[in-house]
């Protein structure tokens, strides 16, 4: 089915494409990845080309592809290196694949950008100091 959507609802084709992508991601709908991918192919230079590699990242966690997932928190790291939530993310990868060091390197990044929950935990659970 297609739908029309007014020309005016998006300032551009782009934001369109996202929000179509995203919209996707949130309802878990099976096409959420690859309307990501064909977003970020499509407008490689667009402003949240770097959530979408982080919502493609969170797809392979949850799907327990860790090494899929690792490189779309590095690719979103990269273009945002102030990413808490995709450090934060790829620390508990690393916690799920038994790389302790590299969870608690993570973990400690992603406090230092502000988001301290996985740190706190790590810390009272002995994982990391």
């Amino acid at each position: 089915m297609s739908v029309n959507v007014p020309d005016n609802l998006y300032s551009t084709k782009a934001d369109y494409a996202y929000y179509k992508a995203y919209s996707s991601y949130m309802l878990h709908n099976n096409d959420a990845s690859s309307l990501l991918i064909e977003y970020i192919d499509k407008y490689p230079l667009h402003v949240n080309v770097n959530l979408a590699k982080f919502f493609i990242g969170n797809n392979y966690f949850w799907s327990k592809n860790y090494k899929k997932s690792i490189d779309y928190y590095n690719e979103a790291i990269g273009l945002k290196p102030d990413y808490a939530d995709a450090y934060y993310n790829r620390a508990l990868v690393y916690f799920e694949i038994g790389d302790k060091n590299a969870g608690c390197r993570d973990v400690q990044k992603a406090c230092e950008l502000g988001n301290c929950a996985t740190m706190r935990s790590a810390v009272s659970q002995g994982m990391c100091r």
